[in-house]
This record gives C-alpha cells, sequence and structure tokens, in this order.
C-alpha cells in the first residue's frame, strides 16, 4: 500500500517537477554554448587579417549558397501580362526587362493590334526579338509559328525563359544569328550588356540614327540573310515580318528580295532621324510590291513617346 501511494506522489508531483529540470537545465546549456559560440567567434574575427574574414565569408556563403540562390532568384523572377485577353508571363530580372513588360500595352500598341489580325497559325519572323514579348504574344494569341532572331547573348537567356514559362516551346523557334544583308562572319557592336538591353549593329559601328554607335561591348558572331534562311538553313517562309534592329534595316531587307516577294506583311522600325535610311528601306519594300499603310512619325524633339515603326501590306 505505502509503495503505491509513493509511486502515485512521484507520478503526480515529484517527476513532473524534475522533468521541467532537465528541460530548463537543457535550455541553459544551449544558451551558455551559443553564447560561447558568439564570443568565440568574436574574438576570433577580431584576431583575423582581412583577407583571412574575406575568405571565412566566402566559404560561409558557399556553404549557404547564397549567392546562387539570389541570382538564380533574380533570373526566374516574372510577372503576369493581360493583352487583349491573353495572358502572357514575361520575365523581370532588372529594371528594363520589367519596364518592358510594364509597357507592353502602351509602348507599340500599333504592334498589338498588328498581330491581331494575323492569320491564324501562320509563319511569323521576329527579328530583333530581344527578350520575345512580341514573338510569344504572336505564337499564343494567334497560334503562330515563330522565328525569333535574336543574337545578343544577354537576352537569349530571357528569351528562352519566356518561352518556356508560357510553354511555347513546340511554337517558338529561337534562332540565335543577326540578320543581315548576306550570310557572314562579323562583329556584333553592343552598347549595352544589361539584360533586355537593345542598339546593336552587326558588321557597322552607327546606330538607328546612321551616327556613331557607343560601343561598350563587341564580339564576333554569325549573319544570315533573309534569303539565305530559307534556302540554306531551310526555315519556312514567313507570312509576317517584322524588324528591329536599331540600324541596318535597310541591308537586311536587300538580302531579302526573294522573301520580301513572299510575305504579306512588314512592321519595321525606320526613325525618321535617318532620313536616307528610310528612303532607301522604302525602295525594296515598294520594289516586293508592297505598300505603306501606316507610318508612325517618330522624332526625338518633337514626339519621343511615337514609335517609329511603318507597317507595309500586300495589297
Amino acid at each position: 500500500m505505502q509503495l503505491k501511494l509513493w509511486g502515485c506522489i512521484w507520478d503526480l508531483l515529484i517527476d513532473p517537477v524534475l522533468s521541467s529540470i532537465r528541460n530548463e537545465l537543457r535550455l541553459i546549456e544551449k544558451i551558455v554554448l551559443t553564447k560561447f559560440l558568439i564570443t568565440s567567434t568574436i574574438e576570433m574575427v577580431k584576431t583575423m587579417s582581412t583577407n583571412k574574414l574575406k575568405a571565412l565569408i566566402y566559404r560561409i556563403i558557399q556553404f549557404f549558397d547564397i549567392e546562387r540562390n539570389i541570382i538564380c532568384g533574380v533570373r526566374a523572377r516574372s510577372v503576369s501580362v493581360a493583352c487583349h485577353g491573353t495572358d502572357l508571363k514575361i520575365t523581370t530580372p532588372n529594371t528594363l526587362c520589367r519596364w518592358r513588360a510594364n509597357t507592353f500595352m502602351s509602348k507599340e500598341p500599333e504592334t498589338l493590334v498588328w498581330i491581331n489580325n494575323f492569320l491564324r497559325e501562320s509563319v511569323f519572323w521576329d527579328i530583333g526579338a530581344n527578350i520575345g514579348t512580341f514573338s510569344i504574344y504572336a505564337s499564343k494569341s494567334r497560334a503562330c509559328e515563330v522565328f525569333a532572331f535574336e543574337p545578343s547573348v544577354f537576352n537569349l537567356e530571357f528569351l528562352a525563359r519566356n518561352v518556356q514559362m508560357n510553354n511555347l516551346a513546340s511554337l517558338v523557334c529561337i534562332v540565335p544569328l543577326a540578320v543581315g544583308e548576306k550570310t557572314q562572319k562579323g562583329l556584333l557592336h553592343m552598347s549595352s550588356t544589361e539584360w533586355g538591353g537593345a542598339m546593336s549593329t552587326f558588321d557597322k559601328k552607327y546606330g538607328y540614327d546612321g551616327k556613331a554607335l557607343k560601343q561598350v561591348f563587341e564580339y564576333t558572331t554569325i549573319s544570315v540573310s533573309l534569303d539565305d534562311a530559307v534556302s540554306k538553313i531551310g526555315l519556312k517562309m514567313p507570312r509576317y515580318l517584322k524588324i528591329d534592329v536599331d540600324g541596318i534595316e535597310h541591308l537586311i531587307l536587300a538580302g531579302g528580295k526573294i522573301v520580301l516577294k513572299q510575305v504579306i506583311g512588314v512592321l519595321i522600325e525606320l526613325p525618321g532621324v535617318w532620313r536616307e535610311q528610310t528612303e532607301l528601306a522604302g525602295e525594296y519594300l515598294r520594289e516586293a510590291g508592297l505598300t505603306l499603310v501606316s507610318n508612325h512619325n517618330y522624332d526625338p524633339t518633337l514626339n519621343p513617346n511615337v514609335s517609329a515603326n511603318q507597317i507595309w501590306a500586300c495589297q
């Protein structure tokens, strides 16, 4: 009887108290150990040279893979954009790409209207695709088969990400080549290495206005002419053609006399500030049987918010 009573007292009173004491001791032990580690670390850092401290921080960063996580997180950022009933996802790794996403509907509304009138399931060549916003829009809204030409290594990753995020790998073909007057090896002169950047010119050192390009980067790559892209590479003949390359639009047209006679619509960026280029491009387009149906009179001083796009059609 006494043993049972003692067992009840132990279970009800003594054991809970001892358990509580044990938990408190574990907590105190953790606090003491943590304080010891912090104090030891501080003392160790005080005695370390700058180079050793940098090495320690680098090893800690490597251990937690902070750098890779940050970079991968930035590259994977995106926003959703709803445009004329079509939902898109656009990658936004930096301010410039975020601006491209935020102004997608307002920057070139005539381009969106032009695409909205495409024949469904037609072939569209996007020359100077950048990160591919118009490529994915044409593919998703009109079920177009798109060939997105973009030579910039700084833009290609995000063009590919946009295609992947929108599940368009079967419809959008990325062509990582410049387009020029002829198929050849040459230098791509770049005024920016920023993701989503523009103002680059293949094999020439002038920009969209015919003046010297302020170059910050260059590398050797390959260009292909419009006609060779069909006859030598085997790409499907386009029904629609968009050309926005900031400087050599007229040379691209010169290398596409066969292709231009097959298309039913061309949108081309031709700033009026370089009159000779605009006139020469117009001659090539008229020779191919195309007619100017829309002209947006961009001027850096008078009309800075208007695009420089011309729209030509087969009448």
